[in-house]
C-alpha cells in the first residue's frame, strides 16, 4: 500500500481527520459511508486470511467508532481478499457490539455503465419522493436495502412488531411477530435470517446465523436479551440476492410502568435503569433539527459524548458501554434550541 492508502485507512486525510469531515456532514444533515474496508484489490485471500482480517478489521473499526461514519459498505460478492460472508460478518460483528452502522452497496462504476456489473450490490432507498432531504432522511434512518441488480428489481422490507427495518429501539407489543414484505423474488429462492446477541464481543453469539425461513412458519425470535435481526435472500442455487438492514431489538417495555414526562420535541426511553454493562436508548425525534446528547456524572463532569449532529424526524438509538464506570447516578442529556431534557441513570455493581 501506499503511503497515502494507509493515512487513509487510518483516518487521516488532506485537511485534518476523518472525524472533523464527518462531523461536519453530520452537522449539516448528511449521511457518511465507509467503503471498501477489506481494500480495493479483486483477488480473493485464503479462507484463514479472511478471517483474520475480518477480526482485525473489526476490532480496527470498533477501536476508532468507525470514525463515527454512519454507513458500511457491505455490498460485494468478493472485494479486498474478502469475500460477502465475511464483508457480513465484520459488518454483524460491529452491530453486536453496539457501533450500529447501515449497510449498503454502490456500483462503483464512477460513470460507467453499472446496470450489468454482478459483482456489486446496488442500495435501493425507501422514501417518500426523490428529494435530496427525504432520501437523506431515509440514509440516516436505515430505510434502504441492497440488492444485486442482475439478479432482483423488486422491493423488499421487513418488521418485527412495531420495529420496522433500520430501527433501533424497545419493542412495545405483546407476541412481536415476524412479517417479511418482497415482490419479484425468482421462483425457488430462500429467505434466511441472522439473529445475533448485542453483547460486546468479538465472537459473536449467533442465534440464528443465516437460517432458512419457512414463511408458514416463522421462527421463533427470542427478545429476552438485547440481539440484532437481519434478513437475506438467496436463490435457490445459493446465490445472494437481496439483504436488509438490521433490526436492533434493545428490549420489551410492555409491563414496564415508568413514562416520565416527555419533551415536545422527542420521546426518550431508556433501559435498564438501573444499568449495569450497558444502557440502550431509543430517541424518537419529534422535530428534526441538531441536537447534542451526551452523559455526565453526579458532578457534572462529561462522561461520554454520544452524539452530536443533524437529526432527522424518526428513531434513532445508542447501545452506551458502562463497563467502566463507577457505581453511582449519571446523567444522560439530550439539548438543542428546542430545549434541554436530562433524564437519570442509575449505575449499579
Amino acid at each position: 500500500s501506499s503511503t497515502n492508502d494507509i493515512d487513509i485507512f487510518r483516518g487521516k486525510t488532506n485537511g485534518g481527520d476523518v472525524s472533523t469531515w464527518v462531523d461536519r456532514v453530520h452537522n449539516a444533515g448528511g449521511v457518511t459511508s465507509y467503503n471498501h474496508m477489506f481494500g480495493t484489490g479483486w483477488d480473493m485471500n485464503s479462507q484463514p486470511l479472511q478471517d483474520f482480517r475480518t477480526d482485525t478489521i473489526a476490532a480496527y473499526l470498533l477501536t476508532n467508532n468507525a470514525f463515527k461514519t454512519d454507513i458500511l459498505e457491505v455490498g460485494y460478492l468478493k472485494r479486498g481478499g474478502g469475500d460477502l460472508r465475511h464483508h457480513l460478518k465484520t459488518w454483524d460483528i460491529l452491530t453486536a457490539n453496539g457501533l450500529f452502522m447501515y449497510g449498503n452497496g454502490v456500483s462503483d462504476s464512477h460513470g460507467s455503465i453499472w446496470m450489468d456489473q454482478d459483482n456489486i450490490f446496488h442500495t435501493l432507498i425507501w422514501a417518500n419522493d426523490s428529494s435530496d432531504y427525504e432520501l437523506l432522511q431515509s440514509l440516516s434512518l436505515g430505510k434502504m436495502y441492497f440488492a444485486r441488480h442482475t439478479l432482483f428489481q423488486g422491493a423488499f422490507y421487513y418488521t418485527f412488531g412495531d420495529l420496522e427495518m433500520g430501527d433501533r429501539g424497545f419493542l412495545n407489543v405483546t407476541n412481536p411477530q415476524l412479517n417479511i414484505f418482497a415482490d419479484q423474488l425468482p421462483q425457488g429462492c430462500q429467505i434466511r435470517i441472522t439473529q445475533a446477541l448485542i453483547d460486546s464481543s468479538l465472537n459473536i453469539n449467533y442465534l440464528y446465523d443465516e437460517a432458512p425461513v419457512d414463511t408458514n412458519a416463522m421462527p421463533f425470535i427470542d427478545t429476552s436479551q438485547p440481539s440484532f435481526i437481519r434478513i437475506g435472500v438467496y436463490t435457490f442455487a445459493g446465490e445472494p440476492l437481496v439483504f436488509g438492514q438490521p433490526i436492533v431489538i434493545m428490549g420489551n417495555l410492555v409491563g414496564i410502568s415508568e413514562t416520565p414526562e416527555q419533551p415536545d420535541a422527542l420521546t426518550l426511553n431508556v433501559f435498564p435503569n438501573p444499568a449495569n454493562q450497558f444502557i440502550n436508548t431509543e430517541l424518537n425525534f419529534k422535530k428534526p433539527g441538531n441536537y447534542i446528547i451526551k452523559l455526565a456524572d453526579s458532578r457534572n463532569r462529561l462522561v461520554k459524548d454520544i452524539d452530536n449532529r443533524y437529526f432527522y424526524e424518526g428513531k434513532y438509538g445508542y447501545t452506551i458501554n458502562t463497563v467502566n464506570l463507577d457505581a453511582g447516578i449519571y446523567y444522560l442529556t439530550v439539548m438543542s434550541h428546542f430545549g434541554t431534557y436530562t433524564r437519570a441513570v442509575v449505575i449499579d455493581r
